[in-house]
This record gives structure tokens, sequence and C-alpha cells, in this order.
């Protein structure tokens, strides 16, 4: 092995690093400071979860440096735009994660659908199924309801009751209805790993895919089973899954005009990073 790999906090990697060993030599950041000259043979380096940012001295060290693989998500933590300005190209293990954050977006938006969230707390206060919990009028009906049907009169006074309800069901009740992820339309804002393979899980669940990118080629959105679709319209769906990245462009985006833009009784799910939704207006 003639050429080197810098190593940094790798220890989970045990197994992958046994691999690279036959054709490179491993080594760590105490072997970078610790030699007295430039390491020509350093050509990569592999970041693990919690590493440092190289310094601009060890970076100096390693003049033939040409990739960085970091081990998580973000690469913000690192400077990639100091490397990127040294010519670095850089890696890290989105694709690695994207089934977990898949499956983790699915299972919320079949909560938010069924509206698993808000049953949960109802139930917990007393109610029952999405319903709240019955007061007044109501509450006095249901424990009335018992001794009605013991004495003959049940149906008689359930007649009254159904003729006195208001035909017209509040938009606040039908938007709070419990329904199935099957049928529904889900726009994904974003087509990063984690959101191409969200769509793959939602085509199986039969449900209609939209998304929203700058970047992606409308054909490679279809190709995947989605329509591309402008912001305004993926706003509009039953749900909505934001995956983009942050930067001074995306931060805040959904602000209170594109919050107002979702229908009543949507879902709103953020797997990717909380500065993308303006706080004040959410």
């Amino acid at each position: 092995a003639t050429q080197s790999i810098l190593v940094v906090q790798a220890a989970s990697l045990q197994s992958e690093l046994a691999q690279l060993s036959g054709n490179f030599r491993l080594l760590t950041l105490e072997d970078v400071s610790e030699s007295p000259s430039a390491r020509d043979d350093v050509v990569a380096a592999i970041l693990g979860r919690g590493a440092p940012r190289l310094t601009t001295e060890t970076l100096d060290k390693l003049p033939r440096l040409s990739s960085i693989g970091v081990v998580g998500l973000s690469l913000a933590h690192h400077a990639p735009d100091t490397l990127l300005a040294r010519g670095i190209t850089l890696f890290n293990a989105s694709e690695t994660y994207a089934q977990s954050v898949a499956e983790f977006a699915l299972g919320l938006a079949i909560l938010g659908r069924r509206r698993a969230f808000l049953s949960h707390d109802l139930m917990r206060d007393g109610g029952w199924g999405i319903g709240p919990k019955r007061s007044g009028l109501r509450s006095l009906a249901r424990a009335a309801r018992p001794l009605l049907r013991t004495i003959g009169l049940e149906e008689f006074f359930l007649k009254i009751w159904v003729r006195a309800q208001s035909p017209a069901r509040p938009q606040q009740a039908m938007a709070n209805e419990a329904r199935e992820l099957r049928g529904s339309t889900v726009a994904l804002i974003g087509w990063s790993a984690n959101a191409r393979a969200f769509a793959r899980m939602l085509n199986h669940a039969q449900a209609r895919v939209l998304v929203y990118s700058e970047h992606a080629a409308h054909d490679e959105i279809r190709e995947a089973g989605c329509a591309p679709v402008s912001l305004r319209e993926a706003l509009g769906a039953d749900v909505v899954s934001l995956h983009r990245g942050l930067t001074p462009k995306t931060r805040h985006f959904l602000g209170a005009p594109e919050l107002a833009a979702l229908r009543p009784g949507s879902v709103l799910i953020n797997i990717a990073r909380g500065a993308l939704i303006e706080p004040g207006a959410l």
C-alpha cells in the first residue's frame, strides 16, 4: 500500500475499514500532526460521527487530499465551502440512512392521516376516537341514553335528536376525519435520497405522489412514478413532507403565505431541518 487514508473517530466502522487496509494505509490525526513534513501519501479521509473539523494546519499537510467521506447526513459542521475551495470532493452517507428515514416518514404520514396523535390526546382526556370529550347537552344526552333505552324511549328521543342536528357539518370537523393513506395525495418538497426512498414506499401504498424540486429533472421524477409540480400545487396536497437541505435560500421558506396555502386537515411532516419553517408563522 503506497496510498493512505486519514481516519478520524471511525470506531464503529472497523469491519468496513478492514476491507480497505489491504490497499491503503490507515492513518490517524496524530500520525499527520506528528509528521515533520507534508503527507503526500494521503489521498482521502473518513470522518466518523463527532469528528472535529479538519484544521487549516492539517489540510496544509495533505496536499493530495482529494476526497472526504462523512459518516452522517450533514456536512455543515466540516466547513464544506473551505474544503470545496481546495478542490476536495465531499461525500456523506445519505443513501445509507434513506431507507430508515423514509420508514419513519411513512409512519408519520399514516398516523397523521389516521389522526392518531389527536386521538391519543383526546382519549387521555376522556374522549373517544377523534371526537372531543362531550360536554353540556351532549354529555347529558349520552348519560341519559341507558335509562331511555330501559324504559323504551330511546328510539323516540333519538329521532328528535337527529332532526335537531344541523345538516351542514363544520369544516373543521370534516378536516379532522380519520382517513387512509391509500388514495391520498402526498407532496414531497425536495428530491433527496430520503425523498426518493419515501416515494417508492408511497407508490406501493397506492398514494398519488407529487414532487416539487428546484434541481431534479422532471423526467427523473416521472420515471419514479411521481408528478413534478409547483410549490403552490405541492402545498395543496393531503400530506406535505419536507426533504430539502438547509441553505440561506431555503431557511424559513415556509412562511405565513405558504402555511396559509395548506388545506384544513392536511398533514405537514418535517424530517429535514427545523429552520425550513418560520417558527412565528407556524
